[in-house]
């Protein structure tokens, strides 16, 4: 077929799009904006980790950590940081002729841009930049520019880093990046690739780089009951159909709200998954992946069928035996020092963000304000659990594994007063509760008997001197040496305990022998 019957010269046509078009989003005022404007525009989404293999951040950059850990281990978005004028957005410059290909020339191509591999959908510049390592490689994804969504080709041309914006033409909305112009997205990346034609400048396409495991399809996820709603959206019972030769498996599904969010709040939304990524434990809830494809933005994480550990000690159907709470709290104590381990600080531990399944397996779940690091330094507003923060926290804005521990005090008072809000009794709430913390006017105490052992753990946990206090580690060797509980098998199947009857005598005649003792 002859260029001149298949090809048609299109004078160059503005770019200015709809909003329901994805790639449509680049207004005309853009063309003619600095790079630096665009980096402005682009930068609550394009700021992701420096991390191989993730997708997720924090929205405000935090103050750099205090004590230096371990490197980031991989995770969905880190937090963000401030794009330089080089690592600008590239924009097709507007040609005195653009020539269309029409789709019998390109081929036969996918017309659905999610079933190609190397479509990574929502994600940022930082997290894709992590991706591209080799000269050539390239993927194709889904950023925001102001309020308006817009594909752009990520590609590694020697040693640098280059983000292409898709662009489209006004009245036919052809797809284009230099000077041919097509049907679809899918159609452009087909021609420029097999035909090794420069897809900006010099550079050609190489090698698509495929999704992750954990990028799930949003056509793998099915809604059933309504669990919940929070801040971004709502959270539902589902299924996930993780194999064509398997069952699907039950989950709790996050969803982001569609409307009305901004770039900053769709990464808040997402940096809980960031977290979850690389972890896996059996007293911490499972992640299974995120769906970034298209609307709604969904986490997908393991389903406990056993309520909140909050909901269990509040419920007037039946009192938590005695040796569950002491197992409920080891439990949570094996979460938290594994998540230590791996430079986690959760920042949020409290009984309603422990989840109990049917085997009465407690899991550590929630991790939205967690953060990855040793220590951090961070002052936020908004609503933050005073009742449960540190007083570092609340009077620097200190975060540490010590100040988890602190909230593990909290949470062996709940545990032991049925669900008893910390401080709920004093009388004071906000800032006059802060500061009465912070001046050691109010403490915290249990006023129920609890067993020795743990009323000790308790009162190491809330030494005000971070110095003082005990830590997650030494919390779990004292349950074992005192109670005789072990740690979960790490397949998740069973308990290797001490039957919990014999645990529970064992406490008593502890405690009976250091009667004697004193007497």
């Amino acid at each position: 077929m002859s260029s001149k019957r298949s090809k048609k010269e299109l004078q160059p046509e503005s770019t200015q799009s709809d909003d329901k078009d994805p790639s449509t989003n680049t207004a005309k005022s853009e063309e003619t904006k600095t790079g630096e404007t665009i980096q402005e525009r682009n930068v609550a989404l394009d700021n992701l980790a420096k991390t191989p293999i993730q997708l997720i951040v924090q929205p405000t950059p935090v103050t750099p950590a205090i004590t230096p850990g371990k490197p980031l281990t991989p995770g969905i978005l880190n937090k963000a940081e401030s794009e330089t004028k080089n690592d600008e957005l590239k924009t097709p410059k507007p040609r005195e002729q653009l020539v269309e290909v029409p789709s019998d020339e390109v081929g036969r191509v996918e017309n659905n841009i999610d079933n190609i591999p190397f479509y990574h959908g929502f994600m940022g510049r930082t997290e894709c930049e992590a991706m591209l390592s080799n000269h050539g490689d390239f993927l194709i994804r889904m950023t925001e520019i102001g309020k308006r969504i817009a594909y752009v080709i990520s590609i590694r041309w020697h040693y640098q880093n280059v983000h292409i914006l898709v662009k489209r033409t006004k009245t036919k909305k052809l797809y284009w990046t230099k000077k041919y112009a097509f049907k679809s997205v899918c159609e452009l990346i087909a021609y420029h690739k097999l035909n090794h034609k420069p897809i900006y400048e010099n550079m050609t396409l190489v090698c698509g780089l495929a999704r992750h495991g954990w990028q799930l399809n949003n056509e793998q996820v099915t809604f059933n009951k309504k669990l919940g709603e929070g801040q971004f959206g709502e959270v539902h019972k589902g299924q996930l159909k993780t194999s064509v030769f398997t069952s699907p498996v039950t989950v709790a599904v996050k969803t982001l709200h569609q409307n009305h969010l901004s770039a900053n709040e769709k990464i808040l939304f997402l940096k809980e998954a960031n977290v979850m990524l690389t972890l896996s434990h059996p007293n911490v809830i499972k992640f299974y992946g995120v769906c970034t494809m298209k609307e709604p933005i969904m986490i997908v994480m393991e389903f406990c069928d056993g309520s909140s550990l909050e909901d269990v000690l509040l419920s007037k159907e039946s009192k938590v035996p005695p040796e569950d709470k002491i197992l409920y709290l080891f439990h949570a104590a094996c979460g938290i020092d594994y998540l230590h381990g791996r430079h986690v600080i959760h920042r949020d531990i409290a009984a309603r963000n422990c989840l109990l399944n049917s085997k009465k397996i407690l899991k550590i779940s929630d991790f939205g304000l967690s953060v990855k690091g040793v220590a951090i330094k961070e002052r936020k507003g908004g609503c933050l659990p005073v009742k449960y923060m540190a007083p570092e926290t609340l009077k620097k804005g200190l975060y540490s594994t010590s100040s988890d521990v602190y909230s593990y005090g909290a949470l062996i008072y709940e545990v032991y007063t049925d669900g008893k809000t910390p401080f709920e009794s004093c009388g004071l709430r906000g800032n006059e509760l802060r500061k009465a913390i912070i001046s050691k006017t109010v403490q915290l105490t249990i006023d129920v008997e609890v067993p020795t052992f743990i009323q000790a753990i308790f009162d190491q946990s809330r030494q005000y001197d971070t110095d003082e206090r005990i830590s997650s580690r030494r919390i779990i060797e004292i349950f074992k040496e005192e109670s005789g509980v072990h740690e979960i098998d790490p397949n998740g199947i069973f308990h290797r305990f001490t039957h919990i009857g014999d645990v529970f005598t064992k406490i008593r005649n502890r405690e009976r022998e250091a009667v004697e003792v004193s007497n």
